[in-house]
């Protein structure tokens, strides 16, 4: 991480793919931590502009979760459709900004920081195509959201704090904003 996080994508990546490499050797191919590692290695590509890669590997990532958990796809599904914005594939990235929303709608409610975001990535979506009143109706239900969720990302903060919270194998939690 602390490679991606500095720009050295290439050495990052050979991180990831040996790690990936053993995970796999450890869990075989449907384990949740390769997902995790196709993941990973999917966002250094999709940082180093090589977006048919990364949605191969957003794919495998996705596969994985469908199979093994379902409630943790919506975060290759945000991932990819980061990359078809960026490829001007409107149409894909909304399909997959609304299966991670449907998803985290279903897992953690309409009233969680986390589908504010949602909402925030499909308004930006709808927002570049020139579809502006559905752009402000996602932002106002982002928005809406992310005020009721509010109370409720204090109290998830302090219980936390305290240990109360859960592993989910790693994969929900970081979702990227468009």
């Amino acid at each position: 991480i602390v490679l991606w996080d500095n720009g050295k994508l290439g050495p990052a990546l050979a991180h990831y793919e040996m790690r990936l490499e053993i995970v796999l050797a450890v869990e075989g191919p449907e384990g949740l931590g390769g997902a995790g590692g196709f993941m990973s290695m999917g966002n250094v590509h999709k940082d180093m502009r090589e977006p048919d890669r990364a949605l191969e590997l957003f794919g495998q990532a996705a596969a994985i979760c469908e199979a093994k958990d379902p409630d943790n796809a919506a975060v290759p599904y945000n991932n990819m459709a980061i990359v078809y914005r960026r490829q001007e594939d409107y149409g894909k990235s909304l399909e997959y900004h609304r299966k991670a929303l449907a998803i985290y709608e279903r897992v953690h409610g309409p009233r969680h920081p986390i589908t504010a975001q949602l909402h925030h990535n499909i308004g930006f979506v709808l927002g570049i195509q020139g579809n502006h009143a559905a752009e402000l109706e996602a932002y106002g239900a982002g928005v809406e959201r992310s005020r009721l969720g509010a109370r409720a990302l204090s109290t998830h903060q302090r219980s936390t704090r305290r240990g109360e919270a859960t592993s989910n194998g790693g994969l929900q939690g970081r979702v990227a904003a468009s």
